[in-house]
């Protein structure tokens, strides 16, 4: 089992106010030897969040007190805080009046836009400036990324392009792997919306089979480990998605990417266990008919890019 040693204090789980706290501490419990830290944006209002779901949820005075309950509950397991600013957008104003708020979490890390980077290097000197996965980045970005960052959060077809991460890495950044997010490897970034994430989508479908595209933008276990092995260095951190799920899917999650359970054991549960390895909400109503042997059949034969 190479990712029980290659993941080890590893692994970025985000705050999902699915679970409950005691939910929380059975994880925690669990996988404190594999998590590094935990990532999650400010209940601050709508501008902070990408998803409705989570700005709808800390409208909730309780959910709020849970939230600062799941924060301290990862302090007592030694978890890194990361606060996420990063809706594409977010006015300067916003991100400065954060600042109060952030200062009293005590954090670790903070993960923001490339704009963005100065204001909040400059009023936490002591934190990790992580470059946000919504900053779409590109090769041709490198040259052009403050230095006050030291982590670049990357996925999509980085993750099966080691030369790319090498180079990253040789320019002086750290790396900081998505999984499992399933992002389309042609879509124009988070900036333009999730109209342009359908219409990307739909555009593929029309040239790929749902198998086809589902094995491109998946990220199995064993890739993850056949990645790590190509590596000359050990990424800053392994990122799960999972912030809008429950403790049944980060639990299964963590099991297979850890333990390298094979995802056709989840996937014959239930189909709908294809999210544990590809998130993207475009295929939803396309899980219960994609054919597991054809996916591997498509990961086998490799991917152009």
């Amino acid at each position: 089992m190479k990712n029980r040693e290659l993941l080890k204090n590893k692994i970025s789980i985000g705050l999902s106010l699915e679970m409950s706290l005691e939910e929380y501490e059975k994880i925690f419990e669990k996988y404190h030897g594999y998590i590094k830290s935990i990532y999650f944006s400010p209940p601050l209002g709508d501008i902070y969040h990408s998803r409705n779901l989570i700005s709808e949820q800390f409208e909730n005075p309780d959910i709020v007190k849970k939230f600062n309950k799941i924060l301290e509950l990862a302090r007592k397991y030694n978890i890194k805080l990361d606060c996420v600013l990063n809706t594409p957008n977010l006015p300067e104003q916003k991100v400065i009046e954060s600042f109060p708020t952030l200062k009293s979490y005590d954090l670790d890390q903070i993960t923001c836009l490339n704009e963005h980077a100065e204001i909040i290097s400059k009023e936490f000197p002591n934190q990790e400036l992580i470059y946000s996965y919504n900053n779409d980045f590109k090769m041709k970005k490198l040259e052009n990324i403050s230095r006050s960052f030291s982590t670049i959060v990357v996925g999509k077809y980085f993750l099966r392009i080691p030369h790319y991460l090498e180079a990253i890495h040789d320019n002086g950044f750290e790396v900081k792997l998505l999984v499992n997010n399933g992002c389309s490897y042609n879509c124009m970034g988070c900036g333009k919306g999730t109209r342009n994430c359908s219409r990307t989508f739909e555009h593929n479908l029309k040239n790929m089979s749902a198998e086809e595209l589902y094995a491109m933008q998946s990220f199995y276990p064993y890739e993850l480990n056949e990645l790590l092995s190509k590596l000359s260095y050990e990424p800053e951190s392994i990122k799960i998605s999972n912030r809008t799920d429950g403790y049944e899917y980060l639990d299964m999650c963590l099991d297979s990417y850890i333990n390298e359970i094979p995802p056709e054991e989840y996937i014959s549960m239930n189909p709908r266990n294809y999210r544990l390895y590809n998130r993207l909400g475009c295929f939803s109503g396309l899980l219960e008919n994609i054919d597991k042997e054809h996916v591997m059949q498509y990961k086998k034969r490799g991917f152009k890019f």
